[in-house]
């Protein structure tokens, strides 16, 4: 939703010299702000000279955003993306100022306009990759490459989540793409990653065991970064200290290509869910680079539904367990609601209380099943590709999730044991391959 308000002025001739102040309410929750002008005349009849009129944009503490010449009378101002010459930022509640300089009055007298658009956030489902590399560790891709990659496949964020490395003069965000900078710290006995502080850790990152990662990790909360505990299962990478003697709020349950190791991932943390724990989840796809004709950027993707796009909004959305992870962009996508409430809220249960699970680009054979506290409460497999929508009582206090499975078969099983060949080749041809996962939701918990 936008909304335009324009102010209007007259500089008059001894103005010429002079900056003056034009003061904009900016309301809360604006997500982005568009700052045009125009004035009239721009070249006096008969003169070879052109009015002149700059403009600086100062935020609600009197900082200095950016500022336009007169050629140029078009700003953007967002999280995501703001004009070159101007800060890429959030947009604060308060009294903002355009300032405008007559810096050459050839007229007596100018008509000034100036055209303040405002973008209020929108709540929805943004989608992105949590988990990738740049040559800065181990990948192959620079940022600029990467970004490039992120633009083409449609994501509305990327995390940049280099091995034990800070990355520096990493872009803030770039052609509406925000961009949140992280660090994985990488350990034989375990990896994670702490999202959203460029500078997450003082000193080294260096320690031998769990109690040095802690403290590591309280620091990067404090300064208000977002742990995850990156691929618990992982048969070549793992989490080998204990998981239960610390608290996190995240886990990566699925790591890269659908396989085994993320099979275990998702039932221990559909494990911890029973227990009570609200561990949030997410997928990343861990890119370092492609290996020939396989893609892997962006699978698998994390849909996150936040009040947003910026930075905070995203990973306020994270922690609150607000995710729906899909195999990739436009492929099997799961949302579970109940009334209003949506995956990561909390729903006193009434007599009528009940869930609703959407799924869209269900694959024909492929399983949607929705579990509760218990066990599977309900099963549908696909006859044909469609959209598929169903409605269940709520009962019992706990939660409700659901995911889509499938067998693999004939060309696609092949496919998966030749990978695992290569990757893991202690997972390759086994004779039993269980349901792998198309897409998963997170849950939403009930109380009575």
């Amino acid at each position: 939703m936008s909304r335009v308000t324009t102010y209007e002025k007259i500089l008059r001739k001894e103005d010429e010299g002079i900056y003056i102040y034009i003061p904009i309410e900016i309301e809360e929750d604006v997500e982005r702000l568009e700052i045009s002008y125009d004035y009239t005349p721009w070249r006096p009849k008969g003169s070879a000279w052109l009015n002149d009129v700059d403009m600086i944009l100062i935020d609600d503490k009197g900082c200095d955003v950016g500022t336009r010449g007169s050629v140029i009378r078009h700003a953007v101002i967002s999280p995501y993306y703001s004009t070159p010459g101007f800060d890429v930022r959030e947009i604060t509640k308060g009294t903002w100022n355009v300032v405008v300089l007559p810096a050459r009055m050839i007229s007596e007298e100018i008509d000034l306009k100036v055209h303040v658009k405002t973008f209020k956030k929108e709540r929805r489902w943004y989608a992105g990759d949590t988990h990738t590399h740049t040559h800065n560790s181990d990948g192959l891709q620079d940022y600029r490459k990467l970004i490039g990659m992120a633009k083409k496949a449609g994501f509305d964020y990327m995390f940049i989540t280099d091995h034990n490395r800070t990355i520096l003069h990493m872009p803030k965000s770039h052609d509406f793409l925000t961009i949140v900078p992280g660090i994985e710290y990488t350990y034989p006995n375990g990896h994670a990653n702490a999202w959203g502080i460029q500078q997450p850790y003082s000193g080294t990152f260096i320690t031998n065991n769990q109690e040095g990662f802690l403290k590591l990790k309280e620091e990067s909360e404090a300064k208000g970064a977002l742990v995850s505990i990156n691929h618990p299962m992982c048969s070549k990478c793992g989490w080998h200290w204990p998981l239960d003697n610390f608290d996190f709020d995240v886990v990566e349950i699925w790591n890269g290509p659908m396989r085994i190791d993320n099979l275990k991932a998702i039932d221990w943390w559909h494990n911890e869910l029973v227990k009570g724990r609200k561990l949030s989840a997410v997928g990343g796809s861990d890119y370092h680079r492609d290996y020939y004709i396989v893609k892997l950027f962006g699978k698998p993707v994390t849909h996150i539904y936040s009040e947003g796009r910026s930075q905070a909004d995203l990973l306020k959305a994270i922690k609150e367990g607000r995710t729906s992870i899909s195999w990739q962009m436009g492929s099997t996508f799961i949302e579970i609601t109940s009334g209003d409430s949506v995956v990561g809220d909390t729903v006193t249960i009434k007599s009528d209380t009940k869930i609703k699970v959407n799924v869209s680009n269900l694959k024909r054979g492929h399983t949607l099943k929705v579990y509760d506290q218990e066990g599977e409460i309900y099963t549908y497999k696909a006859k044909r590709r469609e959209n598929h929508t169903v409605e269940i009582p709520v009962k019992n206090a706990g939660f409700v999730r659901a995911d889509v499975r499938y067998n693999l078969k004939g060309f696609k099983r092949f496919i998966f044991n030749l990978g695992m060949l290569f990757a893991m080749p202690e997972q390759a041809f086994m004779k039993e391959i269980p349901p792998m996962v198309e897409a998963i939701c997170s849950p939403i918990w009930f109380e009575k």
